[in-house]
């Protein structure tokens, strides 16, 4: 019998640095994100291959750390409390206590949440927390957690407007906040949440997306107490990313809160919903103050809150509204994204009077000097963003990418969609991988973060 080469795979043939990179870009499933499964299959994986591959392998796989369960957090408490120095890879941690259903809602998750939180991570710079219980002194412990510039803060129950005021304090170099999907019950009266208020109605499907609605939409009261708060805070000095949901009734305290960001603000996603009474989009004027802004995406809800159900109301004509939020952006802009909804389906692109006016209004305002700087245009129109079902693009962009390329010349991706009732065959062109377009992914994945560089 043979023996075995020993020291056999202690080395690799290739260069270090190409090994690097490999186990730098380890594969994932499009759309799984930074805190992938498969990723952390392959990289343990990578561990196996030889000692050479050990170090960058260890560094990846600690760098994205998702906790979803007692199990899996006791485990990874134990693994950094014997290496502490497995802590300083931890670039990204989220808290996801959706899957524990055990014990007492209000509680659960805690047990392991506070071993988790006396944890060290002095590199961290992405925290989200998604799922989680009633706020607990635990989350008020974060003193290790110092270093984190983006925060995400997705469907909590029974966290009150205070009590995330008095959370976020505990982050001095936030840069970056997302909240979405948040129940504020314990400072409105009458809120409601998730799937208990959609009404008769409402539409029998809804987007995964649309499926939790924004208590901040609840009459605007939360969407005040917390744009208040933030404006008045020390953290809109240093914001410089933002994504919201808001009312066009908050608009003086909305207004504050980006005078205060306007030094440092790079990206702003608004999502609004309307109004019965349409009031104009004066409010938006201060936007043109944020000097720094590059990126803005503003998605037009067609659905509003009345006394705990959805109704559906009838925003204005599309093409005034995209005429009045153009107006107010800053010269700096140069990533835009726009969703607006239309009281009815189109049936012909070419002949409807609304279609015309759109395209005028798309044609002489983006195309002008103001924003020829642009490098990514995204329009997407429909009945709701509730049924869209399948994209298509009008022809008519087609035939006018000429003359926008030449006006434009640093725009290289330009993208115009009908989401609804399917168009004639004749006068559309489907698009078979608009899935993983920019837009689609803000759509339906809102608190999406880049990774750390």
């Amino acid at each position: 019998m043979s023996t075995f080469p020993r020291g056999r795979w202690t080395s690799t043939k290739l260069p270090l640095e190409v090994c690097e990179s490999i186990i730098g870009f380890m594969p994932s499933r499009p759309g799984s994100g930074i805190f992938s499964t498969q990723r952390r299959r392959s990289l343990f994986s990578c561990l196996l291959v030889c000692r050479d591959w050990v170090p960058k392998s260890r560094i990846e796989l600690y760098r994205y750390i998702l906790l979803n369960n007692k199990r899996q957090a006791i485990s990874f408490v134990e693994i950094v409390t014997a290496f502490p120095s497995l802590g300083n890879y931890v670039r990204a941690l989220r808290l996801d206590g959706s899957s524990d259903v055990r014990g007492d809602p209000a509680n659960r998750c805690i047990d392991w949440l506070y071993k988790v939180h006396h944890l060290r991570f002095p590199n961290i710079i992405i925290l989200q927390y998604h799922s989680l219980p009633a706020v607990h002194p635990v989350f008020f412990s974060l003193s290790r957690f110092q270093s984190v510039t983006r925060l995400s803060l997705s469907n909590l129950q029974s966290w009150s407007i205070r009590e995330t005021a008095r959370f976020l304090n505990r982050f001095p170099r936030l840069e970056d906040l997302v909240i979405s999907s948040c129940y504020w019950g314990q400072d409105i009266p009458g809120s409601v949440y998730g799937r208990k208020t959609v009404g008769e109605s409402a539409p029998s499907t809804v987007s995964p997306h649309f499926e939790l609605i924004e208590s901040l939409m609840d009459k605007g009261k939360g969407c005040k107490i917390l744009v208040g708060w933030l404006a008045k805070s020390n953290l809109s000095s240093s914001l410089c990313s933002m994504e919201l949901w808001v009312d066009l009734t908050t608009a003086e305290g909305f207004s504050d809160l980006l005078n205060q960001c306007s030094g440092t603000l790079e990206s702003l996603q608004l999502q609004v919903s309307c109004l019965r009474n349409y009031p104009g989009m004066e409010w938006m004027e201060v936007v043109s103050v944020c000097k720094k802004l590059r990126t803005f995406g503003f998605c037009l809800l067609d659905w509003e809150l009345e006394e705990g159900n959805l109704k559906q109301v009838y925003p204005p004509p599309p093409h005034l509204l995209f005429l009045e939020t153009l107006a107010h952006l800053p010269k700096s802009l140069r990533n835009f994204s726009l969703y607006l909804p239309l009281n009815k389906p189109i049936t012909n692109v070419f002949t409807n009077p609304i279609s015309r006016e759109f395209w005028a209004a798309f044609d002489d305002t983006l195309g002008g000097p103001k924003f020829s700087h642009l490098t990514r245009v995204e329009l997407l129109w429909g009945i709701s963003p509730h049924s869209v079902h399948e994209f298509v693009i009008d022809l008519r962009s087609i035939l006018i990418k000429g003359e926008f390329k030449r006006r434009m010349p640093y725009l290289y991706e330009r993208e115009i969609f009908y989401c609804g009732h399917s168009l004639p065959s004749h006068e559309v062109y489907p698009i078979s991988a608009l899935t993983d377009s920019i837009f689609y992914n803000w759509q339906k994945q809102p608190s999406m973060f880049r990774p750390p560089s």
